[in-house]
């Protein structure tokens, strides 16, 4: 155990990580959550946090029990969507909904909300930029980012673990589409017509003799 973190394991082959704190004049020792399940960074990230609320005072086995009630992915963003959508605009609202629909319901089967882990977002988000393409992946991301980071202020995960910090956002790529064989001499009839067309109206007007009444 190095800084009160560390890794338990049991004779049943299972491993979990932990951390030690002191609280009321005694260490206490608070399971974070399986090793099969979050990685060493994503626990080191959630250990900190439970220290720095044991050194201000709150109760960090409370704090945890309460992230152990959290609800699967998919129960929550029902949640999320039923009490934060009504106050999006409706374009907002049903641009969102398409994109949920499409690529987050569902895409973390296994994943408890307090339990989804960067490289589990990070696999999703590859996926979908290689089918959806960058722009839809990186609206998808903010989304989930967004349900997130109030998955923290409801309680279901330890504050500051968001696992879409991490990940970078696709690059808007500005492509640049050159002429075909045969375009350029096209473009050259169409600029030819065009000159010519200039040249006929920029001709003197014949003079016409006036005839006196």
């Amino acid at each position: 155990m190095e800084n009160g973190f560390g890794i338990r394991h049991y004779p049943s082959g299972r491993h979990v990580y932990v951390v030690q704190t002191r609280m009321g004049g005694r260490v206490r020792t608070i399971t974070i959550g399986p090793a099969s399940v979050l990685s060493r960074h994503q626990a080191v990230k959630v250990a900190r946090q439970v220290l720095a609320h044991a050194r201000v005072g709150h109760d960090a086995a409370t704090s945890r029990q309460r992230v152990r009630n959290a609800p699967r992915m998919d129960d929550f963003l029902r949640e999320y969507w039923e009490k934060c959508s009504s106050a999006w605009k409706p374009s907002t609202q049903e641009t969102a909904t398409g994109y949920r629909r499409s690529h987050i319901d569902g895409a973390f089967p296994e994943a408890f909300v307090d339990s989804l882990t960067e490289g589990e977002v990070t696999k999703w988000f590859v996926a979908m930029t290689d089918k959806s393409g960058p722009g839809a992946a990186n609206r998808c991301l903010e989304i989930l980012r967004s349900a997130l980071n109030n998955a923290e202020e409801w309680g279901y995960r330890v504050e500051n673990t968001n696992p879409c910090y991490g990940i970078r956002q696709n690059r808007n790529n500005h492509r640049n589409r050159f002429l075909s064989d045969d375009e350029p001499a096209r473009l050259g009839t169409v600029l030819a017509k065009a000159r010519a067309g200039e040249t006929e109206q920029s001709k003197p007007m014949p003079r016409r003799s006036c005839n006196s009444s």
